[in-house]
């Protein structure tokens, strides 16, 4: 599942026309619907029941509603950069440092390809093109794409996406260091022109499939649907930074 979760984080205003696009996750029992929503700006994933979460752009945030307790949870990126020096602190009291880390990133890195093949697929009725990602010659992935305007997203859609993959890679340079360097080439060219619609991993000798888009909707999404629901109470960290 880490493989989706990556791929999902990468594509991840006022709009024309508001979108909503479901994933199925997982393989067999193990399966669930992703749910996201996009409008004036934000980007809403409900992964179960339990709740939802919420990227907002312009403020450069999350939301984290919880259904069950009637509660939610914000954190911009300055308490998550407070939150990952913590961690970085810990990493180092574990012997293990951040340049070490991003050394063993970008090593990784130069043994990865992202190659077009001949093969084309269907995915959610809309043909899409088969990318092979190569792991020291051999297979690691597959990942049918498409051209962003066959999901009928706006720029300004997709701004948002993007914003969300840009807000990843900083924090990834906050935890792992300066050092860690810019998104690989193969990474920059799906966040610039492709969108995933399927994504399959080689488990050994078998094919599983993480992520597959199952429906696409241009529909109104309400206001309301982009924020906590009014009667829920607002959460505090259990450390308050500089408070």
């Amino acid at each position: 599942m880490k493989h989706s979760a990556v791929l999902l984080s990468l594509f991840v205003g006022v709009t024309s026309a508001d979108v909503k696009l479901q994933y199925v996750t997982g393989d067999g029992e193990k399966s669930r619907t992703v749910t996201m929503q996009l409008a004036d700006g934000k980007l809403r994933t409900d992964l179960d029941d339990s709740g939802y979460t919420i990227w907002d752009r312009n403020s450069q945030s999350f939301t984290h509603v919880m259904h069950e307790r009637k509660r939610y949870l914000t954190v911009d990126k300055a308490t998550l950069n407070q939150l990952i020096q913590m961690a970085s602190g810990m990493m180092a009291m574990l012997g293990q440092s951040n340049p070490e880390l991003a050394e063993a990133q970008r090593e990784a890195e130069k043994h990865r390809e992202l190659n077009m093949t001949d093969r084309k697929d269907k995915v959610a009725g809309m043909e899409c093109q088969v990318f092979s990602l190569l792991e020291n010659g051999k297979p690691e992935a597959e990942m049918c794409m498409v051209r962003a305007k066959a999901l009928k997203l706006s720029d300004d859609e997709l701004q948002t996406f993007r914003s969300l993959a840009a807000f990843g890679q900083s924090l990834a340079q906050s935890l792992l260091g300066q050092k860690m360097g810019k998104q690989p080439e193969w990474l920059q060219g799906i966040a610039s022109d492709w969108f995933p619609v399927r994504y399959s991993r080689f488990e050994a000798d078998s094919k599983v499939t993480d992520m597959e888009l199952v429906q696409l909707n241009q529909q109104a999404v309400p206001a309301e649907m982009l924020a906590p629901p009014q009667d829920y109470q607002q959460m505090e960290l259990p450390i308050r930074f500089g408070r």
